[in-house]
């Protein structure tokens, strides 16, 4: 569907006006790529708009029954891959601060990165409330909050270790939403494709990793949430009959990243570049035959993580194929961008007859 730019406009009032909230701004400027851009009040939003203009509506918009409103044609295209494109704009925006974050060399570049993790959120908000998951899109409120207050710190940090605190718990704020989002996604109605296990299990793998600066560091410390998250998506990958079978090695290595992206396929995510070699040999144990030992949790295993049987057996693996998410779950090259902006004042140009 398509809306035409009336006089006053700007993305925050086109938002305000068809879907109640004027924080969706950036989903709006996200459906519109082509369209130059510009930066103001910590958000994204057009360069500039004319009268008469028409712009892409993002799909999730239909949920609030904007057709015949006021400037909107076309025809409603709701449907299954709104929460999947949501989600995928969540991702693409936590691990865009995540990087920036980790390179930040002054204030400002804190500022951006955690201007990301509130996009993050937004989206993460969004895809709640595809799938009508009204429990999970409050408590994802609450974690923009929580961003919005670490945005305000920053903003007014003296130094770039304070502001750096300051983003780094709104990067943990982003992450526990997104991570909420991901459930919603893949055990909600109306708006997603349910995944697999080992897809949950993927996503859940992704997260982790990217949501820790130090995973490489912490994946092989038991009980760490990177830890307990590659060792769950091993035991999917194995259990799912998948190959090659991944060692509990307490490791994110090159097998455990192929085996990530694999999983990851349709889901617009992508896997975590593995972490180099570790200079110390993980321990090893002599197991009975058909067995394979486990690092995290120091004993013997069947290779689908079960415990074997009391005579010694395991169970032969189930294949079982890795679930993909629908083809339209991607929006290439978009970010979510415009949490919690009120509005965004700019000069609405009208065109030259």
């Amino acid at each position: 569907m398509h809306y035409t730019v009336q006089p006053g406009d700007s993305p925050a009032r086109i938002a305000q006006r068809l879907t109640g909230n004027a924080a969706l701004m950036g989903q709006l400027v996200a459906a519109n790529p082509a369209l130059p851009r510009a930066h103001g009040l910590g958000a994204v939003t057009f360069r500039e708009l004319h009268v008469g203009q028409k712009l892409n509506l993002p799909p999730s918009w239909m949920r609030f029954g904007i057709s015949g409103a006021p400037g909107v044609s076309g025809v409603p295209t709701v449907g299954v891959g709104d929460a999947a494109s949501d989600l995928s704009a969540a991702q693409s925006a936590y691990t865009q601060g995540s990087t920036t974050l980790a390179g930040a060399q002054q204030v400002t570049d804190v500022s951006q990165a955690a201007t990301y993790f509130a996009q993050s959120a937004a989206s993460s908000l969004a895809v709640a409330n595809d799938v009508g998951d009204s429990s999970s899109a409050s408590q994802i409120v609450v974690y923009q909050t929580t961003i919005a207050t670490q945005q305000a710190a920053i903003n007014t940090a003296s130094d770039l270790a304070s502001a750096q605190a300051a983003c780094t718990a709104a990067q943990a704020a982003a992450a526990s939403a997104l991570t909420l989002a991901n459930k919603a996604a893949t055990s909600g109605s109306g708006g997603g494709q349910s995944q697999s296990t080992l897809a949950q299990a993927a996503i859940a793998a992704a997260n982790a990793i990217t949501g820790d600066s130090a995973a490489c560091s912490n994946v092989s410390k038991t009980g760490t949430s990177v830890n307990t998250a590659v060792h769950a998506f091993k035991v999917a990958w194995n259990a799912a009959g998948q190959s090659p079978q991944l060692a509990y090695n307490g490791q994110y290595d090159a097998a455990c990243a192929s085996a990530l992206g694999t999983a990851l396929q349709g889901t617009g995510i992508g896997a975590p570049t593995a972490c180099a070699a570790s200079p110390t040999p993980p321990p090893t144990q002599s197991c009975p035959s058909g067995q394979v030992y486990d690092v995290d949790q120091g004993k013997c295993v069947c290779p689908n993580g079960s415990a074997p049987d009391a005579s010694g057996n395991c169970a032969a693996p189930v294949t079982q194929p890795t679930a993909q998410a629908s083809s339209n779950a991607l929006v290439a090259g978009v970010l979510i961008a415009g949490l919690g902006v009120a509005g965004v004042t700019y000069a609405i140009k009208k065109r030259k007859r």
